[in-house]
Formats: structure tokens, sequence, C-alpha cells
């Protein structure tokens, strides 16, 4: 096991850190799919974060053996949107 971490480039219209937000709040719903999501639930975050000081670039930490297990409601619209430089051919599979 290896911590890893997975900078976050900007896209158009989301900076670092909000695209890296998006795509935590996109990856808790894996797990939790809205349809599924109690309102009640305190945990609303997946990943750790950490902003390098000089450019304010984020990176998502985790780890090499992590597995993320979809539930089968899971909606990936949301996510794939957050992804522009994955081909669509890959989305589409």
């Amino acid at each position: 096991m290896s911590i890893v971490y997975l900078p976050v480039e900007p896209i158009e219209g989301m900076t670092s850190g909000e695209r890296a937000d998006a795509l935590d709040r996109e990856c808790w719903s894996l797990y939790r799919p809205d349809s599924i999501k109690n309102p009640n639930d305190v945990t609303r975050r997946l990943f750790p974060e950490v902003t390098h000081p000089d450019t304010e670039q984020v990176a998502i930490i985790g780890q090499t053996d992590e597995q993320v297990y979809i539930s089968p409601e899971v909606d990936l619209t949301n996510l794939l949107a957050l992804l522009p430089e994955v081909p669509q051919t890959e989305k589409d599979l």
C-alpha cells in the first residue's frame, strides 16, 4: 500500500479546487447514489485533498490498493462530464 497524490487540473469553468471537490462528490456518489443517500449523513467526502502552497493546484490523496465499490444504482453522467480528457470511446464502455 502506498499513498498517491492525483493532481487535478482545472477545466473550463472550474478551478483545480472546484473540480477536485466535484470529483470527490461524484466518487462519494459511487458508494451512495442520490437514490439511497440519507439527508442526515455527515460524510460528504471520500478522499482527502492537499493544496500546493505556490500554485494552489489541488491533489486528491488516495492509496494504491484502494477499491471503490460502485452501487448498481449509480449514474456516471456527472462524473464522466468532469473527465473531458478521457476519450469518448472509453466513456462509452
